[in-house]
């Protein structure tokens, strides 16, 4: 399973998202409390996107409330492949349940040790919901896209991209 994410970088990964959650106690809509509270958001959506011109394998971890609620391993073509390549965009299939709570997205591109963590609290705004988009770059960075209160959401309703 070379495509798997090992023990190790999970570990590693959660101890990202704790450091970077450390301190934020009062900030957000939970008030730090870490049962996420009625006015926490959702995570509604997460679509992932390659811009690259080549290949990339994305693993990805979304925990709520310290709790892991995800995890994969998302293999993107480049963004203008062929016919037998992958698709350069995906939604991930959304394997947590409609409760608030205090996201954390950790995501990671193949052969490096570091990634990127987005802390839902930490954006700017307060909607109901977020929709997520995480497009690698010609470089190998990420852009984070959000959309607040997406269409389709359980919890409220809009459209608002930023």
């Amino acid at each position: 399973m070379g495509d798997s994410i090992s023990r190790r970088a999970i570990l590693a990964a959660s101890a990202a998202g704790a450091s970077a959650l450390a301190g934020c106690g009062g900030q957000g809509g939970n008030g730090g409390d870490g049962d996420g509270g009625d006015d926490a958001p959702l995570l509604s959506t997460l679509r992932l996107s390659n811009s690259a011109d080549q290949a990339v394998t994305i693993h990805l971890v979304v925990e709520r409330d310290g709790e892991f609620v995800h995890w994969s391993t998302q293999r993107l073509g480049p963004q203008n492949g062929g016919a037998d390549a992958a698709p350069a965009e995906t939604t991930v299939e959304r394997t947590w349940s409609d409760e608030t709570g205090a996201f954390t997205i950790n995501a990671r591109l193949d052969q490096r040790s570091e990634g990127l963590t987005v802390n839902l609290s930490e954006l700017s705004g307060n909607p109901s919901c977020w929709g997520i988009e995480l497009e690698v770059t010609q470089n190998g960075d990420f852009n984070v896209w959000t959309t607040e209160d997406p269409e389709g959401c359980p919890v409220g309703g809009g459209g608002n991209e930023s």
